[in-house]
């Protein structure tokens, strides 16, 4: 004869199954969302186990009915536009209905003819896919570079690291670290990403903090067409012996990536493959180090709009890269994920929405952007839709607990138009300046202080200045143009504002065309806002450089008070490349060129620079076919010199070129 445990054990076993929905993560997340009560205390009293039983079985038939009744979504955390599912069973039917709505455009812009529609409208391959505060800026009094960053006490991921006695590349799939000898630097290890299964595991960024590397990966999973993000953590205190210490894995393709106060923040696009492809995260390296399969992100941390625009998942995971004790939080969005900017307490995300007119042609295009609370577990406080599109990262900004957004639109006519909003703690709009700068496009933006200055294009290079101090009424108050356009504006002091981007000349005398034909460096004068003036100009004709299109590639070093970006060049007369770095400072406006280095070992394969002490150094990819022998590292002496006061002084005498 039983006995009352093996009774209730066997009716658990064979005889109740509790629905998905009685689960103790699910029911704590219920209860979250109920006001508190007084709590009501009872006697203790000796009950028999068949009492117990009866009761559970009371109670889980009233919990059932409870939560059976409960709709598959809820706006628990009250986000105007956003619903948060309550079963998986409601995460599939929303998918499965998405896929049916939305899947004919994001086909189209997946697989359509990228070089017609970026022409179109104006806009990168990058943001046509969902794929991947301002004044500050980044650099080192340590005697080496940090990343060029976007906001204070926020790191971005890179291909180049830098400590004081060594040098982290990524090219070729690893990371090779060099030792910071100038000339004498030699390769002492390499980072390579563990192989998943059969999967080809690219590495996209990485970040050192500490004696921690963490490598930022993408991978498909053979004939599946699941991709895959992965975080890979490496002990770099001891390069001879470097060790994996953790992993963690989260679906979709990379889109970016931040860190601060001691959290890593990854963000990622899934695209499922079917209606049961749900979003996954979660740490990947089990206790005997192998790879584990992620896990599937609970439904109640995955959310949606009330009509979702988009079969994708916006996925959002924390990593706490400080505590030993492993901690991560991931949560989902039905919906993309393209730019995104971040700051020590919240990070906003944005997703694109294309409109196709006919099915085929491209009518506009809006912006939603997701407002999470990094200081609450990832909390989403905020939801919004506004008209065009963002450039990148440096079109956000927030101050005053205000975000600042500027976007390219397309007005009825089908004419680009640029907007500039300012959206309160709720991300509803409190002020806005729109249409201005027509048939032309957003190039740049950078925010100081209570002004934004916006660089557009067409066939002229207008710098508008915009005026932010009411944020409820913002307005232009100035601009100048200047041929070719900046892609890049870096705050030099209160007065002087610097722009990096492309030279343009016209093709041809007959054709009302421009076309990018090398590199441009520019100065502003912002000293009076409505009347902003062109201070200087230098232009390198056949030139290309990485910081056109990536802020990271620029190096500030505070010391010297000097800038150096990455450079090719090649001459198609002579049919030979070169490559080096272009080191420049800024004094009263004037750009002073101090050197043009040249690499005769790299060519004109140079993709970034850093420095470490006083050597600049230089990284590409050059395999030279006769000799067999692979560079990615070369390196010059500083033409500048410190002297007692700190400030930089001349050692050579080099023309301003």
């Amino acid at each position: 004869m039983k006995n009352d445990y093996d009774f209730i054990k066997d009716k658990f076993d064979n005889s109740i199954k509790a629905p998905e929905t009685l689960g103790k993560d699910f029911a704590l997340t219920q209860i979250e969302c109920v006001e508190q009560k007084k709590t009501v205390r009872f006697p203790i009293r000796n009950f028999s186990a068949a009492a117990v039983f009866a009761v559970f079985l009371l109670s889980a038939v009233i919990m059932s009915v409870i939560f059976g009744a409960m709709p598959e979504t809820v706006n628990a955390e009250e986000v105007p536009g956003l619903e948060r599912f309550t079963n998986r069973k409601a995460v599939i039917s929303a998918l499965a209905e998405a896929i049916s709505d939305t899947r004919y455009n994001e086909n189209y812009f997946d697989e359509g003819d990228f070089n017609y529609i970026a022409n179109f409208i104006g806009y990168s391959k990058k943001a046509l896919l969902s794929n991947s505060s301002a004044e500050s800026s980044s650099g080192s009094s340590a005697g080496h570079n940090a990343t060029y960053v976007q906001a204070t006490n926020v790191d971005e991921a890179d291909i180049v690291k830098t400590t004081p006695t060594h040098l982290f590349y990524l090219a070729d799939n690893r990371i090779e670290v060099f030792t910071a000898d100038g000339k004498n630097s030699k390769r002492v290890a390499v980072i390579k990403p563990k192989r998943v299964n059969k999967s080809n595991v690219v590495p996209q960024e990485f970040y050192i903090y500490g004696d921690r590397l963490t490598m930022l990966e993408h991978y498909a999973v053979e004939y599946s067409g699941k991709e895959f993000v992965r975080a890979e953590t490496f002990d770099i205190s001891d390069l001879n012996n470097i060790k994996l210490v953790d992993s963690f894995t989260q679906s979709g393709r990379y889109c970016s990536s931040r860190m601060t106060n001691g959290k890593l923040y990854i963000i990622s696009t899934h695209y499922p493959v079917d209606d049961m492809d749900l979003p996954k995260a979660s740490r990947s390296l089990n206790a005997s180090g192998d790879e584990a399969a992620p896990d599937e992100i609970p439904p109640y941390d995955i959310y949606c709009a009330k009509n979702p625009d988009s079969s994708q998942f916006l996925i959002v995971s924390e990593i706490d890269t400080d505590s030993d004790e492993y901690k991560s939080f991931s949560k989902a969005i039905l919906g993309s994920a393209d730019e995104i900017y971040c700051n020590e307490n919240y990070l906003y995300i944005t997703a694109p929405h294309y409109k196709l007119r006919k099915g085929y042609i491209l009518d506009s295009c809006d912006t939603t952007i997701f407002k999470v609370d990094l200081k609450d577990s990832l909390k989403f406080t905020a939801s919004a839709k506004i008209k065009g599109a963002v450039n990148n990262q440096y079109s956000m900004d927030e101050k005053d607990g205000n975000l600042r957004v500027a976007t390219t639109a397309t007005d009825k006519k089908g004419n680009d138009c640029n907007n500039l909003y300012i959206l309160d703690g709720r991300l509803k709009k409190k002020g806005s300046v729109t249409g201005f700068a027509k048939n032309e496009s957003i190039k740049a933006v950078r925010y100081i202080g209570d002004a934004a200055y916006v660089i557009t294009y067409e066939e002229t290079d207008p710098l508008f200045v915009i005026d932010l101090s009411n944020t409820e009424m913002p307005k232009i108050l100035g601009k100048v143009k200047i041929s070719g356009f900046s892609t890049m504006l870096v705050p030099v002091d209160d007065n002087t504002l610097l722009g990096i981007g492309y030279h343009t000349q016209d093709e041809d005398d007959n054709i009302d065309m421009e076309i990018e034909e090398g590199l441009k460096i520019v100065t502003f004068d912002i000293s009076d806002k409505k009347n902003p003036k062109v201070l200087d100009t230098k232009i390198y004709k056949n030139y290309a450089s990485d910081v056109q299109e990536n802020p990271k590639a620029l190096v500030v070093n505070f010391d010297r008070n000097d800038y150096t970006i990455p450079f090719s060049h090649y001459d198609y007369i002579d049919d030979k490349g070169e490559g080096g770095a272009i080191n420049f400072r800024v004094d009263n406006g004037k750009i002073k060129i101090v050197d043009r280095y040249f690499s005769k070992k790299l060519r004109d394969n140079i993709t970034r620079c850093a420095y470490v002490g006083n050597t600049i150094y230089m990284f590409g990819d050059f395999y030279d076919e006769n000799s067999g022998f692979d560079t990615k590292i070369d390196s010059v002496d500083y033409k500048f010199t410190q002297n007692h006061d700190n400030s930089a002084v001349q050692i050579d005498n080099v023309a301003d070129k």
